[in-house]
């Protein structure tokens, strides 16, 4: 029976759910609350705290809290050496649960904090049967895997006729949620699907556009659908992330006479750590005029292409400094590098999108720089995405360099 530390909550949660039945502190839940909204505390930790809060009331018979009585807790503190601070009741918490829960099963201490740790193992120790504790320390920055916007499996003709059905009749085997994508490997051929209103579609695919794998089909399929707003486009170095999502926007504005998009808006975070961009010379037009080169470099007619939508307004750019207070309608936003982005300026961004408008989140949060490295917002929204699913939301995550073989060579070092 694991008995969990508030970090665990915090920095392991996918450890806690693969582990069934567990105990925590009362004091734990206080932590939990005042980290929340505390000012001296980063987005990142936050974001981890609401996160818990939210898995422990959305599964309270997984969990109990151990309550025991001020002399009882002030006898396992005076026992086993504890202060009297939070770390310190915690453990005589876990000492008095041990001792008088009547488990079954060993009461093991779990914690990602090594002096806590060493606390807890003080306490088991002066525990005449060791048996009924232990105590696990565990590595506190494992990276949890994130989620990616589609499942990939093999199958078999016979398993896949089968799998299919099942969806036809309602049933979803792999638990995908609203716009995740299934990819299908059968018998040497590939196939994609988007799970959407209950159930499989084939995917919509724009002309003019080739994709080269699986994946950015998918990506293609997430850019094309006008009625998903928010989409997130990831992957490493040459994945196609920025060439899809500008040639998809860019057609929309210039080529369909279907779409209601009249502009493509570019947004991106001036050189990675900085908030403002009054260090570069010139007026505000000159200092976002390198903005422009991601729209340059993968548009057909180059330059010419852009001039000409610059003059008839359909193109602009801004960074997230100035965009409070915006609202843009009829636009196709492509927020560029927004792994150098926190949680609140993708919420800045994401509250600017008006009536009949998309917004693109392109990044590789591999690629965080200085700050944003230990406070990724992009990170943290598609943790979000996952954890709270919606019709209005897709996430598409690739990584396969198809640039070149010597950007593969970089994109592995």
């Amino acid at each position: 029976m694991y008995f969990y530390d508030t970090n665990v909550l915090l920095s392991n949660l996918e450890f806690v759910k693969q582990n069934g039945a567990f105990l925590i502190s009362p004091v734990t839940i206080g932590e939990l609350e005042n980290i929340k909204t505390s000012a001296n505390k980063d987005d990142e930790v936050k974001f981890q705290a609401r996160r818990a809060v939210r898995f422990l009331a959305e599964n309270r018979d997984l969990w109990t809290a151990t309550i025991h009585g001020e002399d009882m807790m002030q006898i396992a503190r005076n026992k086993c050496n504890l202060p009297d601070i939070n770390d310190g009741n915690i453990i005589a918490g876990f000492y008095s649960e041990a001792l008088t829960g009547n488990h079954e099963m060993p009461v093991v201490f779990c914690t990602g904090d090594l002096l806590c740790g060493l606390y807890a193992e003080q306490a088991a120790n002066v525990i005449a049967n060791t048996e009924v504790a232990d105590v696990l320390i565990l590595n506190n920055t494992v990276e949890e895997k994130i989620y990616g916007g589609y499942e990939e499996v093999e199958l078999t003709s016979d398993e896949y006729t089968v799998m299919f059905d099942k969806y036809q009749s309602g049933d979803n085997p792999y638990e995908l949620i609203e716009n995740q994508y299934l990819i299908v490997h059968c018998e040497g051929k590939t196939t994609e699907y988007v799970y959407r209103n209950g159930q499989l579609k084939t995917l919509k695919l724009p002309k003019g556009i080739k994709a080269l794998n699986a994946k950015q089909r998918c990506v293609l399929d997430l850019l094309e659908n006008e009625d998903i707003p928010i989409k997130v486009i990831c992957g490493v170095y040459g994945t196609g992330k920025t060439y899809l999502s500008v040639n998809v926007a860019v057609n929309k504005v210039t080529k369909s006479a279907k779409s209601d998009f009249g502009k493509v808006f570019l947004v991106r975070q001036p050189y990675g750590e900085g908030d403002e961009i009054g260090f570069l010379k010139g007026t505000k037009a000159d200092k976002i005029q390198d903005f422009f080169n991601p729209i340059l470099d993968n548009i057909d007619g180059g330059e010419f292409t852009m001039r000409v939508m610059m003059e008839n307004g359909q193109l602009d750019a801004d960074v997230p400094f100035y965009m409070k207070g915006r609202s843009l309608s009829r636009t196709i936003v492509l927020v560029d590098e927004a792994e150098d982005l926190t949680l609140k300026q993708i919420k800045l961004l994401g509250s600017r999108v008006a009536d009949k408008s998309n917004i693109v989140f392109m990044g590789d949060w591999k690629q965080a720089a200085g700050k944003y490295e230990w406070n990724c917002g992009l990170v943290q929204f598609i943790k979000h995405v996952k954890e709270n699913p919606s019709p209005l939301i897709g996430v598409m995550v690739m990584d396969e360099d198809v640039r070149s073989d010597a950007s593969k060579y970089f994109a592995d070092i």
